[in-house]
């Protein structure tokens, strides 16, 4: 919601204000002796904003149809918590008003605007299927930690020469130490320590997390080189409890509502029968 309403309501208001019956146009300014007329404000007003507010009913009401069709009712609390968390991006009531005036949008207007976008939160839901291994696997990389050595260099001939004197039965920390070109663990004989799956690049981690106990891997290409990991231990995640479960759960539907919530208005908008008589 922008200051789209609020440019239309003016026009309407303008609109509204003129009599049947009156002779003259009114005047809205005058500049340099041109005038310009009531009329010629409105039909500017819908010129400009008339389209795009247009498109924005017409998503309204098929959010709208589309809640009264599966019968489903926002909870007025879920909207007051919704706008409560809109308005602590502010550092005072008196910024959050400045904001709404600025984009010429009221209370009423906004609080309008989150009951839709809940709304269509709530219709997109339904849609979301989290599988409970889903749960499981995003828990383990999450939580499980490796420990693990790192030998990068540039090239992936180096990398397979290295990999075939390690199996050959060469100490991987003493092959770092000599020829490593990461720096940061080149002194430690290639010690990462006990790492996260997050904490690490996502070609990397995602190549690391794979490994079993005592593995060392094929290259792996990243963006500085290529490298060969000997995982040491691991320490699996911990047990998975219903709190843990319900959180990640709710955080793969918010990550998949920011995806699929504008899809869904796109698949309505379709769909539906929608005749456009003004701004064709």
């Amino acid at each position: 919601m922008d200051g789209k309403m609020a440019l239309l309501c003016c026009s309407l208001f303008l609109l509204a204000g003129r009599s049947a019956g009156q002779a003259a146009e009114e005047v809205a300014a005058v500049v340099n002796g041109e005038q310009i007329t009531r009329t010629q404000l409105v039909e500017a007003l819908l010129e400009r904003v008339g389209p795009g507010l247009l498109e924005e009913l017409v998503r309204e009401a098929l959010v709208r149809q589309a809640l009264a069709q599966k019968k489903i009712t926002l909870d007025p609390q879920v909207v007051n918590d919704r706008m409560e968390e809109f308005k602590k991006q502010f550092d005072s009531e008196e910024q959050f008003q400045t904001w709404l005036t600025q984009r010429g949008v009221t209370l009423v207007g906004l609080r309008k605007q989150v009951e839709l976008d809940l709304g269509v939160e709530e219709l997109v839901r339904s849609t979301i299927h989290i599988s409970d291994a889903d749960i499981r696997r995003e828990h383990e990389r999450i939580h499980k930690q490796v420990r693990a050595r790192r030998l990068a260099v540039l090239t992936e001939a180096e990398a397979r020469e290295l990999r075939r004197r390690i199996q050959g039965g060469a100490d991987f920390a003493e092959l770092a130490r000599e020829y490593s070109i990461d720096e940061g663990t080149r002194r430690r004989g290639g010690d990462l320590g006990s790492v996260s799956y997050e904490s690490l690049h996502p070609t990397f981690a995602e190549a690391l997390f794979r490994l079993k106990e005592g593995e060392l891997s094929e290259p792996i290409q990243t963006p500085g080189g290529y490298n060969l990991i000997l995982v040491e231990s691991i320490k699996p995640a911990p047990p998975l409890d219903k709190r843990t479960e319900d959180e990640l759960r709710e955080r793969f539907i918010q990550e998949q509502l920011a995806e699929k919530k504008e899809a869904w208005l796109r698949e309505m908008l379709a769909q539906a029968e929608i005749e456009r008589i003004m701004f064709r």
